[in-house]
């Protein structure tokens, strides 16, 4: 499939008149069509739920999910709805849509533009805005894009579109667009509706609004140790007006009792992980999940049941919802050869002030035990005021030893850390591992 800033350019336009004489009905199918959703059959995108269109296929880039006729292959669709990157923001909500359609738009010529109309949803009380824009793509192409942005409350902000290459197309899957539009909601939204959880059959005569749903009665389903996956989008930065693109690991850690915890245990806890303790500590992160055939559903935190998933257990991996997950192995006795690094950077730009804070972590493993560490941290920034910049560096080396997931390092001067350790599961047959994680740091081999 191409890249869908490539897909876009070649949209054609059609009539501008016919979206602003239907944008209308569009709105309307949000705020009366929800009470028919369909729940067996919806999905999950970021904060977003909804129930695909029936009989199209997707097709996803990063942090974009998309929606095409299924008559003919994607590659040669001329028509489909796309879910775009949810955003967190702060400030007016009119301004951020402004901002976002403004940076869609950047290298093209915009031909004709359509207001933007503001209104609310009858049934959920939030925000929705729409307007429609014709455009001149850079290779002299015109496309033909509609766009609706919600706010379902605190700092969220999500967006759809819809395109069509002719009119007849157009009015064709007009009332697709419609019965999708009117099965979306938000999970925010749901959560925030949702009655407390010791509403439950499961909950004690005395528990309190605030209780957590992980003390509810687990189910046990079989499932038992740590589980990584990778998942990417873009999201939209204020700062920069531009998008970043993330990447991030993300952990359940599954009990066979029905109980789990989202993140990785750090600082050699895994192998002796206790719940209990962890339900004391960090409840916002505890909880307990159901599988049920090919969905699987997770109560995490204070929060209501999230809608069930889709499922599938194939003996080293899981399949939830799009993303894979591998299972986390032990590796006791393993030795180790050769330098590892990590690289971070957070951008603590605001306004005028550009800055941003950087280091490097380097871990020297040997097979014969022994290892050397490294590490550097600076901070910059520049603005009206002038520039600042520091930095600081550590070092130290001693022996080392990794026994199951816990990586024991003992410095020279006799003192002794601890760090969770593994081998990314699809690095644990290389004679030299590309990537280990180190309390959940990727670090990378480098020689």
């Amino acid at each position: 499939m191409q890249p869908l800033s490539i897909y876009l350019a070649k949209v054609k336009p059609i009539i501008i008149l016919l979206l602003i004489l239907t944008s209308t009905t569009c709105i309307q199918a949000i705020q009366k069509n929800k009470p028919n959703q369909n729940k067996s059959n919806q999905s999950r995108v970021g904060n977003v739920i909804f129930t695909p269109p029936s009989g199209w296929q997707s097709f996803n880039q990063p942090g974009i999910t998309a929606y095409v006729p299924g008559d003919k292959p994607a590659a040669q669709a001329s028509t489909f709805i796309a879910i775009l990157p949810g955003h967190d923001f702060s400030g007016n909500f009119h301004e951020w849509f402004d901002l976002v359609l403004a940076e869609l738009h950047k290298k093209s010529k915009i031909l004709l533009k359509g207001e933007i109309t503001e209104t609310t949803d009858d049934d959920k009380q939030y925000k929705v805005l729409f307007t429609s824009v014709k455009i001149q793509t850079e290779d002299g192409n015109q496309a033909y894009r509609f766009y609706l942005g919600a706010h379902p409350g605190g700092n969220r902000a999500e967006l759809f579109m819809f395109s069509s290459n002719s009119q007849e197309e157009y009015s064709r899957y007009f009332p697709v667009l419609k019965e999708f539009l009117g099965s979306t909601d938000f999970i925010n939204v749901v959560e925030a509706k949702s009655p407390p959880s010791n509403s439950s059959p499961n909950s004690s005569p005395n528990s309190s609004p605030n209780s957590s749903p992980s003390k509810a009665k687990p189910t046990g389903n079989g499932l038992s140790g740590l589980y990584v996956g990778t998942e990417s989008r873009q999201q939209f930065n204020v700062n920069t007006k531009f998008y970043d693109y993330i990447v991030r690991q993300v952990y359940y850690f599954f009990s066979p009792d029905g109980r789990i915890y989202y993140g990785l245990p750090k600082g050699g806890t895994l192998d002796n992980f206790d719940f209990d303790q962890a339900q004391k500590s960090d409840p916002n992160i505890c909880g307990v999940y159901q599988i049920s055939g090919s969905q699987i559903q997770f109560r995490i935190g204070s929060n209501s049941a999230n809608p069930p998933i889709a499922f599938s257990n194939n003996q080293s991996s899981l399949q939830i919802g799009r993303t894979k997950f591998y299972r986390v192995e032990q590796f006791s006795g393993l030795r180790l050869n050769g330098t590892y690094t990590i690289r971070t950077f957070t951008n603590t730009s605001s306004g005028s002030n550009i800055g941003g804070v950087g280091g490097e972590k380097e871990l020297v493993f040997s097979r014969d035990g022994k290892f050397a560490q490294s590490g550097f941290v600076g901070f910059s920034s520049s603005g009206n005021g002038g520039g600042v910049t520091t930095s600081s560096k550590t070092s130290g080396s001693g022996t080392y030893r990794i026994v199951g997931n816990t990586l024991e390092l003992t410095y020279s001067d006799g003192k002794k850390v601890t760090h969770t350790f593994f081998v990314y599961p699809e690095n644990t047959n290389e004679p030299r591992p590309g990537l280990i994680v180190i309390d959940g740091g990727a670090y990378l081999l480098r020689d």
